[in-house]
């Protein structure tokens, strides 16, 4: 009886690709020596969590294989060393094995936009106030990598996004509150936009944006404003007694919400008021003015209807404008006896003394 022995193979050449950029091929190549007649499993475990499994026929002692690595592993590096081992195993289980390291380099995103209004082309004005849609997009070769998207919307605030799952664009709304400085119809903001990849690369781009002023609006019962008379509010086809108090409340309304207004209450009669409308926060913000018709002019009329004209004007210029009208009636006058008069029963004739009283504006 003949023992016969196998001999198990041995690697005498085993070489990779030195260094490659993220997204790049490795090739691996061996060299190994065995008997002729047997045939051989290599398997090369490629350091990434992938493994290339193959069969080398009989007579054949050498073999070339390429991967792609498609990210530098692990984050938060520039680059990274990687270890790929090689197994190659006989057709009687004798094993050979070897490694050989090679370089993954990180490569920066590029190509960084931002797009306005995505998906509405011609329409990429921007109006203070509105929530206004933007998408930043990049390119990567890293097809893992994983970025951070950092926007600074030159008004003051800022927004940063995780992007993972191999997107390569992020969709974001912003709203600009004001068109700032103030005095001018529109005003420039730049958006930076900075796309930042696990690996400490990163790219970044500055887009001047226009953002306009929007005009303000009034807003109540009569169409634009309403008016309250002691506490109740009342319609235009309501009046008031002259010298009575009148209260104008109004409703102004305007997208930019940081803006300051100055509202002119013409009252018809020769009068004004000027009332100061500080930003709230909000869309919307009420104000208010109290005023008395001296008297209700023209003479000779048991009423008369006054105009009252109301401008908004905005901090960049734009106004609003609204009127209503308010019925001042004539108030009568009293007669009343002037005090307490002591007159004898007996006496043939007494005279007794009456004044007359009226609103300050009539004449009697």
């Amino acid at each position: 009886v003949v023992t016969v022995n196998n001999v198990a193979p041995t690697i005498e050449v085993l070489d990779a690709t030195v260094a490659i950029d993220e997204a790049g091929a490795v090739t691996v190549t061996a060299i190994f020596d065995d008997v002729p007649a047997d045939s051989h499993r290599v398997e090369i475990a490629w350091g990434d969590g992938s493994l290339s499994t193959f069969i080398i026929p009989a007579g054949n002692k050498a073999f070339a294989r390429t991967h792609f690595f498609y990210d530098d592993d692990p984050t938060a590096t520039p680059s990274d060393g990687v270890d790929i081992r090689v197994r190659v195993t006989d057709d009687d289980r004798g094993v050979a094995t070897g490694s050989v390291t090679t370089t993954v380099h990180n490569l920066a995103p590029t190509d960084v936009e931002l797009d306005v209004k995505p998906g509405s082309p011609g329409t990429s004005t921007i109006v203070e106030g509105d929530n206004t849609s933007f998408r930043v997009s990049w390119s990567d070769a890293g097809s893992n990598d994983s970025h951070t998207v950092s926007v600074d919307w030159g008004d003051g605030t800022s927004d940063s996004v995780v992007v993972v799952d191999g997107r390569r664009s992020l969709d974001l709304v912003h709203r600009f509150i004001d068109d700032d400085p103030s005095d001018t119809s529109r005003d420039i903001y730049d958006i930076a936009v900075t796309v930042t990849v696990d690996d400490t690369g990163a790219a970044a781009i500055t887009v001047p944006v226009t953002v306009e002023n929007a005009a303000p609006s009034l807003f109540g019962p009569a169409g634009n404003i309403s008016l309250r008379l002691n506490d109740i509010t009342t319609t235009d086809d309501d009046g008031v007694d002259e010298d009575a108090p009148l209260t104008l409340r109004g409703l102004l309304a305007d997208d930019g919400f940081a803006d300051d207004h100055i509202v002119t209450i013409d009252w018809g009669d020769g009068t004004n008021d000027t009332v100061e409308v500080t930003p709230s926060g909000e869309r919307y913000r009420f104000f208010e003015a109290t005023h008395r018709y001296a008297d209700d002019n023209p003479s000779g009329t048991p009423a008369d209807i006054y105009t009252v004209a109301v401008t908004a004007t905005d901090d960049d210029g734009e106004i609003a404008q609204a009127e209503l009208d308010v019925e001042v009636r004539d108030v009568a006058p009293l007669v009343l006896p002037a005090g307490a008069q002591a007159v004898q029963y007996s006496d043939p004739i007494a005279e007794i003394v009456f004044v007359a009283v009226d609103v300050v504006g009539d004449d009697l």
